[in-house]
């Protein structure tokens, strides 16, 4: 296998471009200003310090600028019931609907982690 050299690569210009959320995040998050695509994040912090707020609204802000995208939220700390109940509890994410039926028809997908106590159900 030879050697690849930077200068040679080409990556597509879409890869450069951001995902804006129309907020200040926009400009604290990135030098270029909004979400770079192709990257995943990983958000840490104590328990209680709105990690999952700031995030769900990043998403959903994301999400009314880009209907076509498809994007995952997991949460280590929070159980499925958990989540769905913080879900509903703010209607920006979920369109003012009960069955979790984003406005726009966006399905929102919640992956948690299955607990020891889900797996022994199994």
């Amino acid at each position: 296998m030879g050697t690849i050299r930077m200068r040679n690569l080409r990556f597509s210009k879409s890869l450069f471009e951001n995902y804006l959320t129309g907020t200040v995040l926009d400009r604290l998050l990135c030098s270029y200003s909004g979400l770079p695509q192709g990257v995943n994040y990983m958000i840490v912090g104590d328990p209680g310090v709105g990690k999952t707020t700031i995030i769900l609204d990043m998403m959903s802000n994301i999400q009314k600028h880009y209907p076509q995208l498809h994007i995952l939220f997991v949460s280590a700390e929070m159980n499925e019931i958990d989540l769905a109940i913080y879900v509903q509890r703010f209607p920006k994410f979920t369109g003012g609907r009960k069955d979790g039926e984003y406005a726009d028809g966006c399905e929102w997908g919640i992956a948690c982690p299955q607990t020891e106590s889900d797996a022994d159900a199994q």
